[in-house]
């Protein structure tokens, strides 16, 4: 079909939907929202989108959008200008996209609805499902196989904390000291990533690596700060990293 952005009241309507799921009562969107004029308008008439994709990992929606949208830059991707039609893409999947919580306080959308809506709060656009899928297929600064290693280990209905703890920084991403350093770091024998890699930084235990992706995202500012991030070896992040890093059971030499 093609490709359309929501209106305002289109846009009111969905987030009225991911509102609602979050209190843990029901909602069904409309079943004309994607299609309606009240609701959305035409994109760009010559873009399509298959509405029948499946998503299994972001690998695949990334996939099938850097078909659909040809010679897109990363700034056309991020243009805040096309936010209602990120926000559109984001329902037509959304029953993919979206992932029920339950525990102690269970709701029917645990995502936040920034990764849905786009964020006036620009340090969280990356953040946003769909965009994010294409953002990275079209950076050509960062290796393509390690943007699909991340995209491929992040399934389409979580939110990969490897995934969401370093794609801020593309900056930092440039070097490739650090796609090997976290590749290395990270990466299983069979090419997943590896189980243990809470973003919570229990404490300093080296052998445990507990909080190891708390101390990857410290040791991404600072590398945001250098100026010759291409130059850096990947040894010489470790060190930035700390012993954590050095004396971990999970480093490779």
């Amino acid at each position: 079909m093609k490709v359309r952005a929501f209106t305002k009241q289109g846009l009111e309507i969905f987030s009225q939907h991911i509102a609602t799921l979050r209190s843990n009562q029901p909602s069904e969107l409309p079943e004309d929202l994607l299609s309606s004029a009240r609701t959305s308008v035409d994109f760009l008439p010559d873009i399509e989108i298959d509405e029948t994709l499946k998503i299994k990992t972001y690998l695949d929606l990334g996939n099938h959008l850097f078909e659909s949208f040809p010679d897109w830059s990363w700034d056309q991707c991020m243009a805040k200008t096309h936010d209602n039609m990120w926000s559109w893409v984001s329902a037509l999947y959304f029953k993919q996209l979206h992932q029920p919580r339950g525990g102690k306080k269970p709701n029917l959308c645990s995502n936040a609805v920034y990764h849905f809506i786009p964020s006036d709060f620009w340090k969280v656009y990356y953040r946003h499902k769909a965009r994010l899928a294409l953002a990275l297929k079209l950076r050509k600064d960062i290796d393509q196989g390690f943007v699909d290693w991340l995209l491929e280990n992040s399934p389409a209905k979580g939110f990969g904390d490897l995934l969401e703890n370093t794609v801020s920084y593309s900056y930092v991403l440039q070097g490739r000291g650090i796609q090997n350093f976290m590749i290395d770091h990270y990466r299983t024998d069979d090419g997943k990533v590896r189980a243990n890699t809470t973003t919570k930084w229990k404490n300093t235990n080296p052998n445990i690596a507990g909080g190891n992706l708390r101390r990857l995202n410290v040791t991404m500012k600072r590398l945001d700060t250098l100026a010759d991030i291409e130059e850096i070896p990947s040894h010489q992040i470790g060190e930035l990293w700390g012993p954590e890093y050095t004396n971990s059971p999970f480093k490779k030499d």
